[in-house]
């Protein structure tokens, strides 16, 4: 059986005194992950909605004329809409259940919530 490390956690894949694995130490790196995390939740919801806001107003002020001209133009407002509405589903989905993760090593939020999580990504 592994010894634990210095920082008070479990070697990766180490067994726990019932026989189960036990929870691995936070390192450097997960540290550093969750400042990036925290980052883009912070930022990247407030400044994606904000944009999404700009692009539907730019979308809905463009609809009424005629678009022969513009319908290149609408079409790329079209593809930045959806890359801005799948970025804030991705930092609205993807970054909290990574925190959680990160921080606990444990999923206290059931089996199907932890396969639907799981498997979406």
């Amino acid at each position: 059986m592994l010894e634990d490390d210095k920082s008070g956690g479990a070697e990766p894949y180490s067994l726990d005194e019932n026989g189960n694995l036990a929870i691995p130490s936070i390192t450097t790196t997960d540290y550093i992950e969750m400042v990036v995390l925290v980052f883009l939740l912070i930022f990247g919801i407030p400044l994606n909605a904000f944009v999404l806001k700009r692009l539907l107003n730019a979308w809905n002020d463009g609809k009424g004329s005629a678009r022969t001209k513009q319908e290149g133009r609408s079409t790329f407002l079209w593809l930045k809409i959806q890359l801005t509405l799948v970025d804030l589903i991705l930092i609205l989905c993807y970054c909290p259940s990574k925190l959680i993760w990160l921080i606990s090593y444990q999923w206290y939020y059931g089996d199907l919530l932890c396969k639907l999580v799981q498997y979406s990504w």
